[in-house]
């Protein structure tokens, strides 16, 4: 899943409901990333995860949640650059969603591992359409309901109802594919416009023989409802002169539109949209030091899922060829007006084509001679562009981990609670608790100990004795205030006051004086004791210093339980 969609969320929940609840829905959902780079590849369970903790936490259903989205996503596609795509795909609400597969077509060299969702426009009427919708993701269909709705809104100016008239899941090439049809309400006569009639003497005035029509197009092809070809280009039949009396669907595979089968019934619901094609057995061209951009293996794969194929990238050996299924209703047949998909003029020569077999009524020549389908430029920019989303990926992630340091170190010298209110600019205010525990602990003859010892022997002993203690405070409900020398000072019940405040110090007590038993003195080897004084009631604590702040506590509490001690 590229990082487009990912980002709208983000988009969505930032614009919609804050920074703050973005992070606390992020931190939910386990995603550590803090945006998304467009055009970067993320896990498919990244979504899902999102917003399953976004209804946790915000309390919305997942069908409005994801309505919402749906809504929010056309004006994030306008704002990211695709406005002026967008704004000319199509001239009616029903033109438009034939041509959203193509717009897919048109991004892949920015998204190659796209695997887009179909839609067609299967029925229409004075009272709207009916929009069949594909996709091997689950759980979009109220995302793309809303979607449905913005678009009718926001280009059109139509207010339309979006009803769900059917949603199933399949199972194809082992693996679940979602179909649903919605049935999108609008007044609708305006568009439908009366059948076209053409004059009675039509032919008379403008008589073209099939020979003369057919030469415009040297690699089109014309089949039937049984498939079986009968018409074949003049350049096209130079490379493939086996094609006649073939069933089209056994000499090519189709890799655009993705996810359908080369069926009669599948060409006329999806004529809108570019068909690309590739042989299915490679060309018998007699050429030294081809360029094979697909080799035999990987044309096996191809044949067998076509779901992860590059189109527009031919072979050398199989030729590839894009254009547009045309259903003749006078031969009730189908006419492919295809153009070969190449590169350079490497690749024409692979193919043993030439350039006056190309057509002269399109672009296809000069983009030959020149090298733009597409060009080097924009696959150096594009690659470029991927190193440099993963280069900042990479130091997001290496300040992720330096911020999460330093979250550590501050929250060892102030409790969260408290550091969280001073990042949000609130004054560092003191505070009274009534009910709060409080520890201190010293090492036995530890005045006798640093006279015996070694400095480096000293510190040693305190860090061993301090790494316990800490390793300890994590474990129950306390907070390390401060050490002084070998005094180790600990509460609870501030900043987040407990009932249990008294009990927690107390387990905290036992577990010091067990496991201090793993210190010996380093002077005569016997095991080191400690001393813990405890006492409850009132305090006052707050942060103090700027410099260094510490979080301190203050109060006859205070000085009782260091008594104890």
């Amino acid at each position: 899943m590229y990082g487009l969609l990912l980002e709208n969320i983000h988009d969505f929940f930032k614009r919609v409901y804050g920074v703050d609840i973005w992070r606390n829905i992020r931190k939910r959902a386990g995603i550590r990333a803090t945006s998304f780079v467009l055009n970067h590849s993320y896990p498919e369970t990244f979504l899902l995860r999102i917003s399953t903790a976004a209804c946790e936490y915000t309390g919305e259903t997942q069908g409005d949640l994801m309505y919402d989205l749906g809504v929010s996503l056309l004006n994030f596609y306008m704002r990211s650059g695709y406005e002026k795509v967008l704004k000319v795909l199509g001239r009616n609400i029903a033109s438009f969603m034939n041509g959203l597969d193509n717009v897919h077509e048109y991004y892949r060299y920015k998204y190659p591992k796209i695997k887009p969702p179909s839609f067609s426009c299967q029925e229409e009427s004075s009272t709207g359409i009916t929009v069949r919708y594909r996709s091997k993701r689950p759980g979009f269909l109220h995302m793309v309901r809303g979607l449905l709705k913005q678009l009718s809104k926001q280009f059109f100016e139509k207010d339309v109802k979006v009803e769900v008239l059917s949603e199933e899941v399949k199972l194809e090439e082992n693996a679940g594919v979602t179909l649903v049809h919605f049935r999108v309400h609008y007044d609708n006569t305006s568009t439908i416009l009366p059948a076209f009639k053409p004059p009675k003497n039509f032919n008379e005035v403008y008589p073209v023989k099939s020979k003369t029509f057919f030469k415009l197009f040297p690699f089109h092809i014309v089949f039937g409802r049984d498939m079986v070809i009968f018409k074949v280009g003049l350049a096209l039949q130079e490379v493939l002169p086996e094609l006649l009396g073939e069933r089209v669907n056994d000499v090519f595979f189709v890799v655009r539109p993705q996810h359908i089968e080369f069926t009669w019934d599948n060409i006329l619901l999806h004529s809108n949209n570019i068909f690309e094609l590739i042989s299915d057995s490679p060309l018998d061209v007699d050429t030294e030091n081809t360029m094979s951009l697909f080799t035999d293996d990987a044309m096996m794969g191809l044949v067998d899922k076509t779901d992860d194929v590059e189109p527009s990238k031919p072979t050398s050996k199989y030729l590839g060829l894009k254009g547009q299924m045309k259903y003749m209703p006078e031969w009730d047949a189908v006419l492919f007006v295809g153009t070969p998909v190449m590169e350079n003029l490497e690749d024409l020569f692979n193919y043993g084509l030439y350039l006056t077999d190309l057509c002269m009524h399109d672009c296809t020549r000069e983009m030959v001679i020149n090298g733009t389908q597409p060009s080097v430029e924009l696959k150096l920019a594009v690659n470029k562009e991927a190193e440099t989303n993963d280069e900042l990926t990479e130091l997001v992630s290496k300040i992720e981990k330096e911020k999460k340091k330093a979250d550590e170190l501050l929250y060892s010298m102030i409790p969260k609670a408290v550091a969280d209110r001073l990042r949000n600019g609130e004054p560092a205010v003191n505070d009274i608790f009534q009910e709060v525990s409080v520890l201190f602990s010293n090492i036995v003859g530890f005045t006798d100990i640093c006279s015996r010892v070694k400095p480096m022997e000293l510190v040693t002993l305190l860090n061993d004795a301090y790494t316990i203690f800490d390793n300890l405070t994590e474990q129950y409900n306390v907070f390390k205030v401060e050490t002084i020398g070998d005094e180790y000072m600990i509460e609870s019940g501030a900043p987040i006051p407990t009932q249990a405040h008294a009990f927690d110090v107390a387990d905290m007590a036992l577990a010091m004086l067990n496991a201090i038993g793993q210190l010996s003195d380093p002077c005569n080897g016997e095991t080191i004791k400690i001393r813990i004084g405890m006492n409850s009631g009132p305090v006052v604590a707050g942060v103090v210093g700027l410099r260094v702040p510490r979080y301190c506590l203050f109060g006859d509490t205070v000085n009782t339980a260091s008594r104890m001690e």
